[in-house]
């Protein structure tokens, strides 16, 4: 019987010295404690003690959404757990005099201060472990690896254009010198269409396609040939071009034409066609100051006007018993830009042209424009862009077949040669 009492009594004693961990229900409550509350539906609140009753066995739990309820000492499991450092030498974590367990402040591991070797000072502020001062320290490597930097815009170096893949000389045009036979232009030697998106020097008379120009500031319109224009062939290595001052009559003329060729129609509202082409593209027309400043008040008056004071150029649809407020054009061709003849001078200048042309007032152009090229929103086809640049046209707009233009050529007949200029007849 002394046996077994003994053994009995090593056990209360095992029992009174264990730590109790996460999961000891600890049966003592007070009020303030933190408790889980574990309800019939399984799951735990959180809670608050309130208020303990030693008899029952049970606390009146008060939760955040400042309801309450009694529950059993049974349901409730208190929330004052100790988490202690280990000390990863000895395995105990209980701290003695002047043996505290010191965190490593770069690997976060624990150690008594006399378990580590070298012991650790006491009062030390930043510590780091022997094991982590005898490892080398690496980088830190990024979450995501930086992405290269872009490469280096190439530059375009323009080569002189101061030869053509042709013969000019050996062209054959017709007489308004626009279409030749062979249809080769530009710098490019590809084909083309005269008035579309195309400029003529005036010195050789060939046709350049816009894209292959690097002089223009604004983009061209259809049929717009109110440019001075000069090739680098024809003056010493670079190209010129100047903007000849436009007149109402001529603006209207160039913008019914547009939205001729490009909606494939005979007339077109006032308000809805031709004022809104005028005004969508008001900036691009590079108009002289004087029609540059109109308000947008004044210009559907002055365009009115100008209709229905040229009747030599422009068909109202009254004459074809329809609406009043459509026009047209009598005859369906671009305007006609002012005649001239360049100066001898082997590269022409603003002082060069003004001093030839100083009496003549058909002949103003204005001033040049910043160098460098000007984006801006020009007016596009109800159909999609009209294709520009050199080559041919995948899809001509719909607007050419109802054109007063005629690019078929009649060749003269074998042996009778020309005169002048290598011409042929249009048909």
């Amino acid at each position: 019987m002394s046996g077994v009492s003994r053994k009995r009594g090593q056990e209360k004693e095992i029992e009174s010295t264990a730590v109790p961990d996460s999961t000891t229900k600890d049966r003592s409550f007070c009020s303030g404690d933190e408790v889980l509350v574990q309800r019939k539906d399984g799951n735990f609140y959180l809670g608050t003690v309130v208020q303990v009753e030693l008899i029952q066995e049970q606390c009146l739990i008060k939760f955040g959404d400042n309801t309450d309820q009694w529950s059993s000492f049974k349901n409730l499991t208190k929330l004052n757990v100790r988490f202690d450092t280990m000390c990863v030498i000895c395995k105990k974590s209980q701290p003695k005099k002047d043996n505290a367990v010191i965190v490593c402040d770069r690997c976060a591991r624990g150690y008594h201060q006399l378990c580590h070797q070298p012991t650790i000072a006491t009062g030390i502020s930043c510590w780091h472990c022997r094991r982590c001062e005898d490892k080398p320290t690496k980088p830190l490597r990024p979450i995501r690896k930086a992405a290269p930097p872009p490469p280096p815009a190439p530059t375009v170096v323009e080569k002189p254009k101061n030869q053509l893949p042709y013969d000019l000389d050996s062209l054959v045009w017709d007489i308004h010198h626009r279409v030749n036979s062979e249809h080769k232009y530009c710098y490019c030697g590809k084909p083309g269409e005269w008035f579309i998106k195309m400029l003529q020097c005036g010195r050789c008379r060939q046709w350049f396609h816009e894209k292959c120009l690097r002089c223009l500031q604004y983009p061209l319109h259809l049929g717009d040939r109110f440019y001075i224009f000069l090739c680098s062939l024809c003056n010493g290595g670079s190209e010129f071009v100047r903007r000849f001052e436009m007149k109402w009559v001529d603006l209207v003329h160039l913008a019914i034409f547009n939205l001729t060729v490009y909606n494939g129609k005979k007339y077109h509202e006032v308000d809805s066609d031709i004022v809104q082409y005028i005004n969508s593209n008001w900036l691009t027309f590079q108009l002289p100051p004087k029609i540059q400043n109109t308000s947008i008040q004044e210009r559907r008056d002055i365009i009115m006007y100008i209709l229905t004071n040229n009747r030599n150029r422009f068909k109202c649809g009254r004459e074809i018993k329809k609406r009043a407020t459509i026009w047209g054009l009598h005859i369906r061709i671009p305007p006609l830009a002012p005649m001239f003849v360049l100066p001898s001078s082997p590269k022409i200048t603003d002082a060069v042209l003004r001093s030839k042309w100083s009496s003549n007032k058909r002949l103003k152009f204005l001033p040049p424009l910043s160098p460098r090229r000007i984006e801006t929103n020009v007016f596009s086809p109800p159909n999609g862009e009209l294709p520009t640049g050199p080559g041919p046209y995948l899809e001509p707009p719909p607007g050419i077949r109802i054109l007063h233009i005629d690019t078929r050529p009649l060749l003269f007949p074998k042996g009778m040669s020309p005169t002048g200029h290598k011409i042929i007849l249009v048909s």
